[in-house]
């Protein structure tokens, strides 16, 4: 059965995240790039690299367009990223199921940022250096570990990593 695709606007988009217990801590309004809304974690360490939970729009790259990209041309992601505190490039540690816009997609938006929360939420604490841990997986297997997010940061970079528990 075919979707029907509907166009997502801006003012759709901060109308919804008013049902968030938190407001965005960051919407970027650079034209150039994609839209997106940011909430900061809070850092388990004085020195811990910055973590956010992002919600990449699918809006028109235009963000004085009224109306989204067309039907279909993209869909709506929720994604943890990973920023070193003082050097490197960021990267997206988990990324939640894509959100299509189709009928029901405000429902899924909320849906998949309360999933995303409550898996950073209740990741473990690196016993090693007391940061985060994110689940990987092993290379070539389909087994997972958690390791910690600082894991590869810097020369001097925690390798704290534990067996993920069912």
């Amino acid at each position: 059965m075919a979707h029907t695709y509907v166009r997502v606007t801006l003012p759709e988009f901060r109308e919804l995240l008013t049902q968030m217990k938190r407001a965005p801590d960051y919407s970027s309004d650079d034209a150039r790039q994609e839209p997106f809304f940011e909430w900061l974690l809070p850092p388990r360490r004085h020195d811990s690299p910055r973590l956010s939970v992002r919600l990449y729009s699918s809006l028109d790259p235009d963000f004085n367009a009224a109306v989204g990209r067309p039907a279909g041309a993209d869909a709506i992601r929720v994604v943890v990223v990973f920023a070193p505190r003082y050097y490197g490039r960021e990267r997206v540690i988990y990324t939640a199921k894509r959100i299509h816009r189709v009928a029901g997609w405000q429902a899924r938006i909320l849906q998949r940022l309360r999933e995303t929360w409550s898996l950073v939420r209740s990741s473990p604490v690196c016993s090693v250096c007391g940061d985060y841990m994110v689940r990987k997986k092993v290379r070539g297997e389909k087994r997972e570990f958690w390791s910690c997010v600082r894991y590869g940061w810097s020369e001097d970079a925690c390798r704290g990593a534990r067996r993920l528990t069912a």
